[in-house]
C-alpha cells in the first residue's frame, strides 16, 4: 500500500501486468473501491465490522450478481454457491495473514475477483484490529 492508501495487484510479481488497482476510502470506512484493468471493471466493496473485530461481512456487486466474503467464504447470495474459502493459519502477529485459499469450481472464473477481494477484506480486518488496540491503550 502506498501512501495514499492505494494498492497495485500484478500477476506474477513485481514486473508482472497490472491486474487491478484499489483505494482504501478513508472517509467512508469500510469502502473500498477496486478497479480491474483488462476487464475495465470497478467493484464497490463495503465492509461491515463487528465487534471484536474477528469477524466481518464484506459486501459487492458484479455483473448484477450480489457476493459477499462472510466466515472466510465468498458466496453468491442468489444461488448460495461457496466461490472461495480462506483457511488461515493462527501465527501471532500474522493472524489471518497466512493460509490457504481454495477457489471452487464455481468461483474459478473469477480468480483474479476471488484474490484481490480476499486481500483487500484482510487488509480492512487488520485496519480495525489496529483501531481496537489503539482504543483499548488510550482507556486502559
Amino acid at each position: 500500500m502506498d501512501a495514499d492508501n492505494e494498492f497495485t495487484f500484478r500477476r506474477y510479481g513485481k514486473i508482472g501486468p497490472i491486474i487491478a488497482r484499489s483505494k482504501l476510502c478513508p472517509e467512508r470506512q469500510g469502502r473500498t473501491e477496486i478497479h480491474f484493468t483488462k476487464e475495465k471493471l470497478t467493484v464497490v466493496l463495503t465492509q461491515a465490522l463487528e465487534f471484536p473485530p474477528l469477524h466481518s461481512t464484506t459486501r459487492f456487486v458484479v455483473n448484477g450478481k450480489n457476493y459477499r466474503w462472510e466466515h472466510q467464504q465468498l458466496v453468491e447470495d442468489e444461488t448460495i454457491a461457496v466461490l472461495a474459502t480462506f483457511y488461515e493459519v493462527l501465527r501471532g502477529e500474522r493472524e489471518g495473514k497466512l493460509g490457504q485459499l481454495v477457489i471452487t469450481p464455481a468461483g474459478i472464473k473469477m480468480r483474479d475477483l476471488v484474490v484481490v477481494t480476499l486481500f483487500i477484506v484482510q487488509e480492512r480486518i487488520d485496519e480495525s484490529r489496529v483501531a481496537v488496540l489503539f482504543q483499548s491503550i488510550a482507556v486502559s
